[in-house]
């Protein structure tokens, strides 16, 4: 297999950061439905990019970076514009920046110490998937 294709997770990592801005765009303008796509696109791509990684193999650093970062974006993002347009409470907008902040703050810790990327536990992709959900709902 070509050396090359293990760089196609970090691509649709790259991907699904650049729906991050019409995601949120969408959110404020009101534009729900579109917004919605947009949203499960970024959201399955997620699934696609790790399942990718795994199974052929093609973790890597920049990898480990971007896939976390690329969640962080389009939650916080989208979150904070439901927010705004007063469709989630204040208390449900804290919770999920508060959380991802925590996440991001304690990653950043980790591999100021270790030199070493933190990998992504159960409890942490059930927490994602339900915030997936919440916000598709």
């Amino acid at each position: 297999m070509k050396h090359y294709l293990r760089f196609i997770p970090n691509l649709i990592s790259l991907i699904r950061i650049s729906l991050v801005i019409p995601t949120v765009l969408n959110l404020l303008a009101g534009k729900y439905i579109f917004a919605l796509i947009l949203f499960a696109i970024a959201s399955v791509s997620d699934a696609v990019d790790g399942f990718l990684a795994r199974f052929f193999k093609w973790q890597t650093d920049l990898g480990k970076i971007l896939d976390p970062v690329a969640d962080k974006l389009l939650m916080i993002g989208s979150i904070t514009a439901l927010w705004l347009n007063q469709i989630v409470p204040l208390s449900v907008f804290v919770i999920f920046v508060f959380r991802d902040l925590l996440i991001l703050l304690g990653a950043a810790f980790e591999m100021s110490i270790t030199e070493k990327t933190p990998s992504p536990n159960l409890i942490g992709k059930i927490t994602t998937t339900s915030q997936i959900i919440y916000i598709l709902v």
